[in-house]
């Protein structure tokens, strides 16, 4: 993953203490819900910028959800929780992927087990825990969407010295990931909406990604 995501990832666990918890219960497994912040170097919500901080825009299909970790294998660090699987490609509008290439991504949050996740804290920090028999952990950020199987999703990418080969990070929280409208039935770019996540509306793709 990018080095910023990887800093902040440290930086999360470092302040871990100061985030927001809320408590779920379900049947035979206590979750504690993580509401995790972000800080960057530029406006998210802002399109223009968006694009022009990501190497990598494009439509993709995601084909399988492989699982969560909060462990990153290259750098044999521990980070935040990740989602991770496969996703093939559907249409690409900046750089250097194909139609119909298939790669590996990366997605900030997702659920994982309590013993998993303890085991990326300090001890001072495990110490400050109030064990109350959790069993997993949700880690989530404000108006994100989790990555679901199937859906199309117009994704700004990024792929750093961090990630293993032909694997990209789907980074940019609630703004890099836009579930694709009726994506079975498009014609041409300018029938393509994505969903903007904070308001719940479809946009067209155009007035979101600044096209070459």
């Amino acid at each position: 993953m990018l080095k910023k995501i990887i800093c902040l990832f440290l930086l999360g666990l470092m302040v871990l203490s100061g985030c927001s918890t809320d408590e779920k219960s379900e049947i035979n497994d206590k979750v504690l819900t993580i509401d995790s912040d972000f800080d960057y170097a530029y406006d998210l919500s802002n399109n223009l910028e968006l694009s022009k901080h990501h190497n990598d825009i494009a439509l993709v299909e995601i084909t399988d959800i492989g699982g969560t970790s909060n462990y990153n294998d290259k750098l044999a660090i521990y980070v935040d929780i990740y989602t991770y699987g496969k996703a093939v490609v559907k249409a690409v509008y900046k750089g250097n992927l194909k139609i119909d290439d298939k790669i590996a991504f990366t997605r900030l949050g997702g659920k994982l087990s309590y013993n998993e996740w303890k085991k990326g804290l300090l001890q001072k920090q495990v110490d400050m825990l109030e064990d109350a028999g959790y069993t997993s952990v949700v880690s989530e950020y404000e108006h994100d969407i989790p990555v679901e199987k199937d859906k199309t999703y117009l994704v700004f990418l990024d792929h750093t010295s961090s990630q293993k080969e032909n694997e990209y990070a789907i980074s940019g929280f609630a703004y890099g990931m836009r579930e694709v409208e009726n994506p079975d039935h498009l014609t041409n770019i300018d029938d393509i909406r994505v969903k903007n996540n904070v308001s719940g509306k479809y946009e067209p793709l155009q007035s979101v990604v600044a096209l070459e």
